[in-house]
């Protein structure tokens, strides 16, 4: 699809999913910085991978269209060839992106089933301050505190184990890059009495943040 200007192109790339713009720096209306400016601030085109072509030659050129949220700078002149692949070059890069994103939301989507299916209570904390991020029914069950009442909240504020010093020293065992295996707790639910159990940790990565 090829269009006039710049202000043409953000307005095709809202209307159709687009797998690739190529777009020149100097364009009337919009130019190419201010398109991917403004690409780059709609999710609707949030990762279309753009190249930008420039008469700019030089590093520090490079840079500034790399900076701006290009994927690629092709400098002027250039041939046929060239051009077609740095093209194929992208697309292929994009469709490995995609398939990558496709399998960690298959992973994702297993994991959330076996977590909330999960006879055993699991939790997820933040391994940054120790607060709850997710729990199963198992642990609703278990403690008798609800899913509203236990996030973003510590097991030391919920009362929910008689000994939460253990707990605090294997998350910061965990935070200097050690391994804790398991240990025995006291868990106190919140209708009253105890229950004995073996506290697990595995870390995972939820948004780049360890958990």
């Amino acid at each position: 699809v090829a269009v006039r200007d710049g202000e043409e192109a953000l307005e095709a790339a809202q209307e159709r999913a687009f797998d690739l713009i190529l777009t020149d720096v100097m364009m009337p209306r919009l130019d190419g910085f201010g398109l991917i400016r403004r690409l780059r601030d709609d999710k609707r085109t949030r990762e279309i991978p753009v190249i930008l072509l420039s008469a700019r030659a030089g590093e520090e050129s490079r840079v500034e269209g790399l900076e701006a949220g290009a994927y690629d700078y092709l400098v002027k002149p250039f041939s046929a060839r060239e051009l077609c692949a740095h093209v194929d070059a992208m697309l292929q890069l994009q469709q490995v992106r995609r398939e990558s994103q496709e399998a960690l939301r298959a992973s994702e989507r297993k994991f959330s089933a076996a977590f909330k299916q999960s006879p055993l209570p699991m939790i997820i904390t933040s391994l940054d301050d120790g607060r709850m991020a997710e729990v199963n029914e198992s642990f609703v069950r278990l403690s008798g505190y609800t899913r509203e009442e236990a996030l973003g909240r510590t097991s030391k504020e919920l009362r929910l184990l008689a000994e939460w010093e253990r707990r605090d020293e294997g998350l910061r065992l965990l935070r200097d890059g050690e391994r804790v295996y398991s240990f025995q707790a006291r868990f106190l639910p919140k209708g009253g009495g105890e229950r004995i159990g073996v506290v697990r940790s595995a870390l995972i990565e939820i948004d780049s943040r360890p958990h």
